[in-house]
């Protein structure tokens, strides 16, 4: 990504580019108004380390104020395996990068929003798409 305020990117994340260690590639999406990649590491049956469109909260905790909150849960944001509900509003990510983001060979699911998601993260991921896509 390109960033504000005079930081700079020493390697960027694609699909096609260098990766930064052995034994794992980057899912790009394709389709989004703005870039989002998840990382795909090769360990443990596959582990997906996601940012802000896969997202794993349960419930909120400690750390939120009661008006994010409150907030947080109307917009939808409390649900396991889920798509981060910013990201599906402000990206519009299609159908076909979850078709083929559900193709992938994963376990585990490691969210920049939420908990760890272990040994059924791609049934738990595939369930979602159906239920957002009915795919």
């Amino acid at each position: 990504m390109e960033h504000e305020h005079g930081l700079s990117t020493d390697k960027v994340l694609s699909s096609h580019g260098e990766y930064p260690f052995t034994g794992c590639n980057v899912f790009e999406f394709r389709t989004t108004k703005l870039p989002e990649c998840i990382l795909r590491i090769d360990r443990a049956g596959g582990i997906l380390v996601a940012c802000d469109s896969l997202q794993n909260y349960l419930q909120p905790d400690e750390f939120f104020s009661d008006e994010s909150r409150q907030s947080m849960t109307q917009m939808g944001f409390f649900q396991p395996a889920n798509f981060g509900p910013l990201f599906m509003q402000t990206s519009e990510p299609q159908v076909q990068d979850f078709v083929r983001l559900g193709e992938l060979s994963f376990r585990h699911a490691l969210c920049g929003h939420g908990a760890p998601l272990r040994d059924t993260a791609k049934e738990a991921y595939a369930a979602r798409i159906q239920r957002v896509f009915s795919v």
